[in-house]
């Protein structure tokens, strides 16, 4: 028997929830309540048994709408409650944290992450609003963190995740990534004669304090030697 009916409209689809004294909805064990999404029948993740369910409903309690359940039971897995309890994946997922933009070097592998809650999350990150794959060189492009594992000069630019769940998703900011290229003194993502020309010309010692110095590679405060070595061992041509 079906007791009471609750719906709750996410963004993009229209979720039902049912109660009362069943422990089966299509081929799924629910116990006393289930979840209808319009595509089919899932559990809520709550473990009422052997108590019943005896409503729903929707109510707002100052935190946005969510499904309450309630009847004569105490405990919900090893959770007390009371006789009602709420169903936490009510609303889209929140996002709390995630990675501000920065900076790595060519072939040094570079992680971004993101911190969310809610429940039933799924993820997909993006690079300038692409989604992205794993493969070899991305790890984790439908997990909370990304890794690029061998960035090159062509991953510079705009990444972001979206985060989802039945309720509706939510994109982080962009964070920027910037991949420098050590050598590559007029930022074209090459190491070429037109940056040994650059070194070239800041031969000798760098200018003084609080004036750019790319040229020098080591960073000791003399374009000499030991950054020609370093440009040469970049070059691309």
């Amino acid at each position: 028997d079906i007791f009471a009916e609750a719906v709750l409209l996410g963004s993009d689809r229209r979720l039902s929830f049912y109660c009362g004294n069943f422990d089966r909805a299509g081929k799924n064990f629910v116990r006393g309540i289930a979840r209808w999404d319009e595509t089919g029948w899932s559990s809520t993740g709550a473990d009422f048994s052997p108590y019943v369910v005896e409503d729903v409903c929707v109510f707002d309690y100052g935190e946005g709408p969510g499904i309450y359940a309630c009847g004569n039971m105490v405990v919900e897995g090893a959770t007390l409650i009371n006789g009602i309890a709420k169903y936490a994946a009510a609303g889209p997922p929140v996002i709390n944290a995630s990675t501000h933009s920065m900076t790595t070097q060519r072939g040094v592998p570079v992680s971004l992450a993101v911190d969310a809650s809610g429940l039933e999350i799924q993820y997909q990150w993006q690079f300038e609003g692409e989604d992205l794959m794993d493969g070899v060189d991305i790890e984790g492009a439908t997990t909370s963190m990304v890794t690029l594992l061998n960035p090159q000069f062509e991953d510079t630019g705009s990444y972001a995740v979206v985060v989802s769940n039945p309720c509706g998703e939510v994109a982080s900011e962009s964070a920027d990534l910037i991949v420098t290229v050590p050598g590559d003194l007029n930022f074209d993502g090459r190491v070429s004669g037109d940056d040994l020309s650059i070194m070239l010309a800041f031969w000798g010692d760098c200018p003084p304090e609080g004036f750019p110095c790319d040229a020098d590679l080591d960073g000791n405060g003399f374009v000499d030697g030991s950054d020609l070595s370093q440009l040469l061992a970049a070059w691309t041509g």
